[in-house]
């Protein structure tokens, strides 16, 4: 059995999103998911996905983060072995959409990640090349501090999610 996603393909905003006081130009996207996987004795049924928190802190201005918060109920019952043939096709059926659908939310995120990583890059190659250049100490620390920034994003951030990304694209190819 493969990975389900509990969006089920009702995907809503959870980065980037407008009312979030953070999302200022952030291109909306959902980054953010929710993963099941039956076991052989329990059949998980997603009862509802949701954003559950409101857009921001009560009697605030601020988001709680950039992201928004996701909610999942599961409904998990015993599974009973059927050798009904024509239900097990119908379930292999759906369970195979929701893997195409799946696939295709994690490969537009790589490669939305990686096009991230690449421009992340390119600003730090060019503070690097203003640092050489420029030698005065107030403008080398500014620029010194968004290199950092920039760099750590690229090389870190963004590299850690392209990694959990793969990995998850890997566990999805192995359960077919």
């Amino acid at each position: 059995s493969c990975l389900s996603d509990c969006w089920q393909g009702n995907y809503e905003i959870t980065f980037g999103n407008p009312t979030n006081s953070y999302a200022e130009k952030e291109e909306a996207e959902t980054l953010d998911y929710i993963f099941f996987k039956e076991g052989s004795k329990a059949q998980v049924t997603v009862q509802k996905t949701s954003l559950p928190l409101e857009h921001t802190i009560p009697r605030g201005t601020m988001s709680y983060s950039d992201h928004e918060a996701v909610e999942t109920e599961l409904l998990i019952e015993d599974k009973e072995i059927s050798s009904d043939y024509e239900s097990q096709k119908v379930w292999n059926k759906m369970s195979n959409e929701n893997t195409e659908a799946l696939t295709l939310a994690i490969k537009s995120d790589l490669y939305k990640t990686d096009g991230y990583q690449f421009e992340y890059l390119a600003i730090s190659f060019v503070i690097y090349v203003l640092i050489i250049f420029f030698q005065n100490w107030v403008l080398n620390s500014v620029l010194t501090v968004i290199f950092c920034f920039c760099f750590s994003m690229a090389t870190l951030t963004l590299q850690t999610r392209k990694v959990a990304l793969q990995n998850i694209m890997q566990q999805i190819e192995i359960d077919q």
